[in-house]
Parts: structure tokens; sequence; C-alpha cells
């Protein structure tokens, strides 16, 4: 078995981040693996030093002084990390260390791009308030990069150092990380892996926010389009444009009255959403996905 290095990002959650390192840590042992584990704490107020005071399992411990952001925090743990293999874990125990041999042993024998932990069917609690929401982004995601992605932002995976290396000027310091590693491996073909994982209710406070979220989701849907062929979402809408301005001259021509600006402003609009889809392709084509 190879060496990983267990990322995982902590921001405010307690004891569970003792949960989180205890049940990984044994999984490890039990799997003879070689292994580090390395906890960022983003910022916190209730901060990891003072929740792992006396702790008995190993681990490294990196801090922000101030939250710079889920990304962020992945991107210091990758640059902190001494292997190759890098695993990544929500500190808020929601994933269950008994699913990550399976899916070491997937990554050793494909040798995939990466493998994520897809939460799918009955053992997966993800609350219902945020199952539309991921539905849509999983169906658009899919759409845009014509493959089928199963889970686009699970928290947990496995993938080459490289991989995030190649791609780290795309890599966000917020929000969607795990959505931008899930679509920039459909975009560039390379082989991802899912299987079904179990996924734990999360304890304590939800940390939901409507008005964020909601901005949060229309940003991920606006990047999900550029990073992806961006055409597959403009060229339909902007084609359905300029036919319905077609359509509303054809009817002027032959005698029924109907509001002349609208043709035009219809038409102009069609040509301007064409430039968009067009702009994603140049995007795209420079960073070598065209």
């Amino acid at each position: 078995m190879t060496s990983y290095s267990l990322i995982i990002p902590y921001y405010n959650e307690g004891f569970l981040i003792k949960n989180t390192i205890e049940e990984y840590t044994k999984k490890f042992i039990d799997l003879n693996a070689t292994f580090e584990i390395i906890v960022i704490d983003d910022g916190s107020q209730n901060k990891a030093i003072n929740i792992l005071e006396n702790f008995n399992f190993k681990y490294k411990l990196i801090e922000h002084k101030k939250n710079r952001g889920y990304g962020s925090a992945i991107s210091t743990g990758i640059h902190n990390s001494k292997y190759e293999n890098i695993i990544i874990t929500d500190s808020d125990n929601t994933y269950p260390a008994e699913d990550i041999g399976h899916m070491i042993n997937l990554f050793e024998e494909n040798s995939p791009c990466m493998v994520i932990g897809s939460r799918e069917g009955k053992n997966a609690k993800i609350p219902l308030i945020r199952r539309p929401a991921k539905y849509i982004l999983r169906k658009l995601a899919s759409y845009l990069c014509n493959t089928n992605i199963r889970d686009l932002n699970s928290g947990l995976r496995i993938f080459k150092k490289n991989f995030y290396i190649e791609n780290k000027k795309l890599m966000p310091k917020r929000f969607s990380m795990s959505s931008t590693l899930t679509i920039l491996a459909a975009m560039n073909d390379y082989e991802t892996i899912y299987t079904k994982i179990k996924y734990r209710k999360r304890k304590g406070k939800s940390s939901i926010s409507p008005i964020k979220d909601t901005v949060r989701f229309f940003n991920l849907i606006m990047k999900l389009v550029i990073l992806s062929d961006g055409m597959r979402v403009f060229f339909p809408l902007s084609m359905l444009l300029i036919s319905s301005s077609i359509i509303i001259l054809f009817l002027r021509i032959i005698g029924i009255s109907i509001g002349g600006a609208a043709s035009v402003i219809l038409f102009c609009s069609g040509l301007q959403i064409l430039s968009f889809g067009a702009i994603c392709k140049c995007i795209n084509f420079v960073n070598g996905r065209g």
C-alpha cells in the first residue's frame, strides 16, 4: 500500500475534529497504511489547538490567522503534505472512515485521476433543504461536462497531488473547491471512479445561510458554465432567441401586427449570448481544454 496525506480543514467544528482524527487514524492503522494527518484551522474562534490539547493521536496542525475559506485550507494542507496521494475529508465527522479502505483499493488497483465517495442511497443523511440545489447542480454539471457526475461536491475523495498542482490557478480560495476538482477531472477526460459511501447527519448547528448559499449557488453555476463547454448552454439559448426574432419578423411580413422592436431586441440578445459561449470556448482553449 502506498502513502497518503489526509487533509482535514477545520472551522469551529469543536470536539468533532477529535472524533474524525481518531476514527481515520484507527482505520489507517488497520489497513497497515503509511499516512500523515494534517489539520488546517482556518481562523476559528473555537481553536483546534485548544480542542486537541493532550490528544493522544498523531497529527500536524497548521493555523490560518484569519478565515481564508475551505479552498485555501485544502491548498495549505496540500502544500504542506509530504506524500503524493491526497485524501480530503471534513472535520465534522460526517464521512465515516469505514469506506476509506475500499476507496484506497479502487485508487491503487485502477490508477484513476480521482476516487470520489458518492453520497447516495438511504445511508446518505443529506439534509432535505440541500437536496434540490445539489440535484440541480449535479445535473447541470453532468450536462455541461457531457459525463455522468454522481456526486459533484463530495468532501471525501482521493487524488494525486500533481492533479491539484496542474490546475492550481483555477482553484477557488473559498467555496466550491471540491466541485472544481470534479469538473476539471471531467473536462480533461480524466478517469474518475465513484463509489457509494455512508454520510452521517451533521451534529450541531447547521451552517446553511439562505441568502449566502443562494448567492454561492448561482456563483457555482456560472463557474460550471465558464470552466466547461459554455456553448452547450449559450448556443441553444441564443438559437432560441434568434429563431424567435425571425418568427416575429415573418409574422410582420405576412401582415400580423406585432412589435418590430421585439424582433430586434431578441436578435441582438441572441448574438450577445452566442458571443458569451464563444468567450467560454476561448477560455477553455487557452487553458488546454478546448
